[in-house]
């Protein structure tokens, strides 16, 4: 009778650590999807931002304010012959 209810203080030692350990491995996870959904965050504003940038009317307006280019004009446009 002693084997069978060392036997069974076995299992439940092992049951109860096993618990532990699955519990652990969930808050990991846990943590882990926040952290990952905060970076998507960032991903998702920082291509907001790119799109913003380069949108025609931001790059024109950068262009007026740091470069000031002129456009190319029809008649400075060389066409190259094909060889």
């Amino acid at each position: 009778m002693k084997f069978f209810f060392l036997i069974f203080i076995v299992l439940v030692v092992i049951s109860v650590a096993t618990k532990l350990l699955i519990i652990d491995q969930e808050n990991k996870i846990k943590i882990l999807n926040k952290k990952l959904l905060k970076i998507e965050t960032q991903i998702e504003k920082l291509e907001t931002d790119i799109a913003y940038i380069f949108s025609p009317h931001k790059l024109n307006e950068i262009n007026q304010t740091e470069f000031n280019l002129k456009p190319i004009h029809q008649k400075n446009i060389i066409k190259l012959q094909n060889k």
